[in-house]
């Protein structure tokens, strides 16, 4: 158990600081890909959340014993907040930057083994803690790029 801990600890740290790095080069190759293939990427980056959604609600279906309709509602409710921002964020690497945080976030659950039911509540908040943290850092060096802007909105949305 401590090893898959372990793994998904070094993933986060790994990602996050992929998530850094690329930071400053987003916006440029966002342009490339726009002014070469068009809308196509926004529609592929549509197609990943969609695809995305599919497949979580077939995990949550065939792991979900009870098949408590809670777990449906709270997941609906999740993709849909997520869907409307990811569809009225208007920069492209901005919705880039979303779907990055749904995946850290993704990892962050994993780390602190959120679907054990021991201690659970202080887990999720060391997990929002970690992730808002990481998200104030992220804007923060946002701040210091010359393509990339500081928005404490941004911090809320990550």
């Amino acid at each position: 158990m401590m090893e898959h801990k372990s793994k998904y600890w070094l993933i986060t740290i790994l990602y996050t600081l992929f998530i850094f790095v690329t930071l400053p080069i987003t916006p440029a190759l966002w342009k490339y890909l726009q002014s070469s293939l068009g809308s196509l990427p926004i529609y592929f980056l549509y197609l990943i959340y969609l695809s995305g959604t599919i497949i979580i609600l077939g995990y949550l279906f065939s792991t979900s014993q009870g098949k408590n309709i809670t777990i449906y509602l709270k997941f609906a409710a999740i993709a849909t907040i997520f869907g409307y921002y990811l569809k009225t964020i208007t920069i492209p690497a901005e919705k880039t930057h979303l779907m990055e945080y749904a995946l850290l976030s993704y990892f962050v659950g994993k780390a602190f083994q959120l679907e054990d039911t021991k201690n659970q509540d202080i887990r999720y908040f060391q997990a929002f803690l970690l992730i808002t943290f990481i998200g104030s850092l992220d804007e923060g060096i946002q701040y210091y790029l010359p393509n990339r802007v500081f928005d404490i909105k941004d911090i809320l949305i990550n």
